[in-house]
């Protein structure tokens, strides 16, 4: 049986409070996770164990000293060696933060380009293995504290800990615009990335996707369907109905104001769709 993507709410995951500044840290333990994404941008850090992470269909040694960031819906998954376990720190955080951190233009360009022209992960060894584990107990220490200037120092050691994946990654991994496509990594995994960064976009259609990534609709509907389990078009309501479904129940907008928040023309098409997928009309979930 194929598996397909899951998604996880990393707000419901880290109990965020609603109007809690949107940063999680934790040490998890475990031996896999299925395949899944979620709304928030992780940067994780492997203290032990040894096994094989996949992004967006491309596989890597997981191992101590491994610094992985994942934007907002890249696909992954990790597998531990039989018998070992990972234990790794696990950094969620709004992707807006990013842009409160004051690094230099060309870190965020870098920082953008990750899973597709640049990797998704980097190594670290001796003495910058051991500067990256003292910023990430920092940042772990921070965020269990509750003193004075807690959310800047976090801010501060979140933007530590990124330039450094940024440097590592450019000393000792390729850059992969120069290699051509990866057969091991699909066109289909940018353009996931692309709808899930898009989707409320109005004008969003199959054939401004295939023009815009020089493919045929059709390929890109069934492909949709062999990665997704959905096709195109039902891919899309979907993401739509899901972040439909977070503003009706923490939001005051009206639902004619949230169907076009959510990328729909109109409130009828939005009660349709709504109603197909949850099963109740968008009155009836909230209410309920």
């Amino acid at each position: 049986m194929k598996t397909y993507p899951v998604y996880h709410d990393a707000v419901a995951y880290s109990k965020m409070a609603k109007g809690q500044f949107p940063f999680y840290i934790s040490i998890n333990q475990f031996e896999n996770t299925s395949l899944h994404y979620h709304d928030f941008a992780e940067f994780s850090f492997v203290i032990d164990g040894h096994g094989t992470e996949t992004i967006n269909g491309v596989p890597h040694a997981f191992r101590p000293g491994t610094a992985t960031l994942l934007l907002p819906h890249h696909y992954h998954e990790i597998h531990s060696n039989p018998g070992s376990s990972i234990y790794k720190y696990c950094c969620m955080f709004s992707i807006g933060i990013l842009s409160d951190l004051s690094l230099d233009s060309s870190v965020y360009h870098l920082l953008w380009k990750t899973g597709s022209s640049h990797p998704s992960f980097a190594y670290f060894e001796q003495e910058s293995l051991r500067r990256m584990l003292v910023i990430m107990a920092d940042l772990n220490s921070e965020y269990d504290d509750d003193q004075i200037g807690r959310i800047g120092l976090i801010r501060m050691k979140l933007a530590e800990a990124l330039l450094m994946f940024v440097r590592s990654r450019q000393q000792t991994q390729p850059d992969l615009s120069r290699q051509g496509r990866s057969e091991t990594a699909p066109v289909i995994w940018e353009i996931i990335s692309y709808l899930h960064l898009n989707y409320m976009d109005h004008h969003l259609t199959l054939n401004g996707i295939a023009e815009k990534f020089n493919l045929s609709p059709s390929y890109i509907s069934h492909a949709t369907k062999k990665y997704t389990g959905q096709y195109f078009h039902d891919y899309i309501h979907a993401l739509k109905i899901r972040s439909a479904t977070s503003l009706l129940l923490s939001s005051e907008l009206t639902i004619t104001e949230i169907a076009a928040e959510v990328g729909f023309n109109s409130s009828r098409t939005f009660y349709r769709v709504f109603k197909k997928i949850k099963g109740v009309t968008p009155d009836k979930y909230r209410s309920t």
